[in-house]
């Protein structure tokens, strides 16, 4: 126990006087729960979103978009409409405003970023499989497969297996 707390002080520390190290913000993330969607939102921000996919996986696997919906203002004022809206979509989709969240997904789709435009292919996948929409939920799988990062390549290949 005291080793972890060792850890996570050090890391808070060392954050405090170098705040630019995104790699560290997701360590400090897994170790403090409390700050989670804060730490996820630095590791975004400070890897210019490069980190997007282990944010994204995260945010939806432990449903913190309440929590992270604080930092979304960030994060479209340094990367920009695209990347805020993938999370905003995200909020929505859970509070059950499925055509809100595809409508974001839809902006975030828009982007030229590969990574970005694959994975709100999968997520308007996901919404058209909850709607019953099956071929159109096929097709955008297919879109999203040849950018999808590996975090969720395995979500892709179920889907699709499951469609097909």
């Amino acid at each position: 126990m005291l080793k972890f707390l060792s850890r996570k002080k050090r890391l808070e520390q060392e954050l405090k006087k170098n705040p630019a190290q995104p790699e560290k913000w997701l360590a400090l993330a897994e170790l403090d729960e409390s700050a989670m969607a804060g730490a996820l939102a630095n590791a975004l921000l400070y890897s210019e979103g490069r980190l997007l996919p282990k944010v994204l996986k995260k945010v939806r696997d432990l449903a913190l978009h309440r929590e992270f919906e604080a930092f979304i203002p960030a994060i479209e004022k340094k990367l920009g409409k695209p990347y805020s809206a993938i999370f905003q979509g995200i909020a929505e989709e859970y509070r059950g405003n499925l055509t809100k969240a595809r409508n974001l997904y839809d902006v975030s789709g828009a982007s030229a970023e590969p990574h970005l435009k694959a994975l709100s292919n999968l997520f308007i996948a996901s919404l058209c499989i909850k709607q019953g929409l099956d071929g159109m939920a096929l097709e955008f799988l297919k879109k999203a497969e040849k950018d999808i990062p590996e975090e969720f390549r395995l979500e892709l290949s179920g889907k699709k297996k499951a469609l097909e």
